[in-house]
């Protein structure tokens, strides 16, 4: 009884190790450079991750590369062996589960980087519920795991109205990561070092809450493979910004039929001090490549297209880019004798920059639904969920008229004079709402064209409504200032709480998370509850040893081990991964 009771204990102990959620070393930012939370620089050797050896083309959005572990655990043997310490996710599914690939990655010690990108179509002028809806999905699907290293934004061919709805989008992403997550994950724009896009890059640079590290695309600066001039000038550009910096888009190409005798000897410039003097590292583009072209610079150039070649070899190729990446170890400073100085890039002075520095309102949804509560006339969803800005606009004219800052003030946007309706943030269906209502009220029919309804009079706001709404003004004219505190939103997803404030956010990539053991607790069960179940272990194999010997000497039985005789079959036969239903699923979709 004492045995088995000491083995409960055992089996117990056993189980909470196992529960531990596993962590990689935490990354932080400091000056132009990035750190292990030990003080050692880190440097990013990255590659484009997209695990599908087929043609992606016809598919509308693209599969999601974190949303199956099959695939993860395939590759990650790979990704391993060619010394690959960061990969780009550019196409993520929110709803997804991302568990089993977050976890398995965590455990290669490998850091993702994923990218929030918009997914509808229409004017980029908007900042609302929708596209932050889109973005807090994603970073809530990953923001639990600890090698969630930044969340990625493209800023390539932009006009200059587009930028004041970036820093906004920073704004309210870095508001819900700190009420909702409370850590701040580092946020990533992408930029094009070339000439026309200089303006869009200083307006970026010239505010205290832009991005916290930038991607510098090599675009169409590469030619077949990527050399060591275009590497020269993205250093020369690099210390130009005063943030981490990570090369993106190095590549070489080669066509599919020919032996892969790529050398990757540019990247030594990446990782060498001069390099890293400016840089924190590259990413590679890309892993599998899509098969429409026979030219490629994938690094994988075997096609997966059955299941038998679900693990394909590493190309020759492969070798030389281990070799590389191997070896880049810059003599980079520690950070405790770090000392970064920045000099603030000039603000754009051109005429198309010559708009009002207010930003966009904060995206808050309290107001928006109790705004949306008060209502008679309102938009049918099925009517208006599913269309563009652009039409969703020329709804707008029919309930507005041509002159919207006039007649429905409360949603009205002009970036040249940085006046915005209180409601302009909200969802498509409430803004449609409020017009319509607005429009019903002076005497217009509510049905317009069939696409509102009229519903029963509503009641008076209350309480926390009424808070909202009185500041704002019955025509939405005036800027929500106060708001509603954390625990009493009547929203489960939209940020809420505290008064967002300026400043770049502390960028580390694990502070505290709202759930899970900290980090010294893990590690302090990670040490000692091994040595205490070895030392259960010891002590029922005495208890049973001892067990034994007494009921041998009761019975007048010698000591002897225990016979037990092989099973049939011992070795058994293991199911291949590529048999398991959920591969032959994946296989067929």
């Amino acid at each position: 009884m004492q045995a088995f009771a000491s083995l409960l204990i055992c089996v117990g102990l056993i189980g909470l190790i196992s529960s531990v959620t596993a962590e990689v070393e935490p990354i932080e930012i400091k000056g132009s450079h990035l750190f292990y939370k030990n003080g050692t620089a880190f440097f990013v050797r990255g590659i484009n991750y997209e695990p599908f050896g087929y043609d992606l083309s016809g598919l509308n959005p693209p599969p999601d590369p974190l949303g199956s572990g099959i695939l993860c655990r395939r590759d990650i043997p790979n990704l391993s062996a060619l010394n690959i310490n960061t990969i780009l996710v550019v196409n993520i599914d929110r709803d997804k589960d991302h568990s089993e690939c977050m976890k398995a990655f965590v455990d290669a010690g490998i850091y993702v980087v994923a990218s929030v990108l918009e997914t509808g179509t229409g004017s980029a002028y908007v900042w609302d519920q929708e596209k932050l809806d889109h973005k807090i999905g994603i970073i809530s699907s990953l923001a639990n795991y600890s090698n969630l290293l930044g969340l990625r934004m493209v800023a390539e061919d932009q006009h200059p109205m587009d930028m004041p709805y970036f820093r906004a989008a920073f704004r309210d992403m870095r508001t819900y990561m700190s009420e909702v997550w409370h850590r701040n994950i580092p946020i990533i724009l992408t930029v094009v070092p070339e000439e026309q896009e200089k303006d869009t890059i200083d307006y970026m640079w010239c505010h205290n809450d832009t991005a916290d590290m930038a991607y510098v695309w090599l675009g169409e600066s590469v030619q077949n493979c990527t050399t060591s001039q275009n590497i020269e000038d993205a250093v020369d550009f690099a210390k130009t910004l005063g943030a981490p910096s990570v090369l993106e888009g190095m590549r070489c190409e080669v066509n599919r039929s020919d032996s892969d005798d790529r050398n990757y000897e540019f990247m030594y410039d990446v990782y060498s001090d001069q390099g890293a003097a400016a840089l924190s590292g590259g990413i590679l583009q890309t892993y599998y490549g899509n098969w429409d072209e026979n030219m490629t610079y994938a690094i994988m150039t075997s096609r997966y297209v059955s299941n038998e070649n679900a693990i394909a070899p590493l190309p020759g190729g492969a070798e030389s880019l281990s070799s590389v990446l191997a070896a880049a170890k810059p003599s980079f400073t520690d950070e405790a004798q770090y000392n970064p100085t920045a000099t603030a890039r000039p603000c754009p002075t051109g005429s198309a920059w010559d708009f009002s520095p207010v930003l966009p309102p904060r995206v808050y949804e309290p107001l928006c639904s109790c705004m949306l509560d008060t209502l008679q006339c309102t938009a049918k969803p099925s009517a208006i969920e599913t269309i563009s800005e652009y039409t969703l606009d020329d709804m707008l004219v029919t309930a507005c008229g041509t002159n919207r800052a006039k007649n429905c003030e409360g949603i009205a946007t002009n970036i040249t004079t940085g006046a915005y309706g209180a409601f302009s943030m909200c969802n498509r269906t409430t803004v449609y709402s409020w017009a319509a209502n607005l429009y019903w009220q002076k005497g217009g029919n509510c049905d317009l064209k069939g696409t509102a309804e009229l519903r029963d009079v509503r009641p008076t706001p209350q309480r926390d409504c009424k808070f909202l709404l009185d500041q704002v003004g019955s025509a939405g004219e005036k800027t929500l200032t106060a708001f509603l505190g954390a625990n009493t939103a009547p929203s489960s997803t939209a940020p809420s709480g505290t008064e967002e404030t300026g400043g770049l956010a502390k960028t580390s990539s694990d502070d505290s998370q709202s759930s899970g053991l900290p980090t010294g607790a893990k590690i302090g069960i990670g040490i000692g509850v091994p040595f205490f179940v070895a030392l259960c272990l010891v002590s029922v194999f005495f208890l049973l040893r001892r067990r034994r010997r007494a009921d041998a000497a009761l019975h007048g039985k010698e000591d002897v081990p225990e016979f037990v005789p092989p099973r049939d079959g011992a070795q058994g036969t293991q199911m291949r991964p590529n048999d398991l239903p959920e591969v032959q699923t994946l296989l067929r979709d």
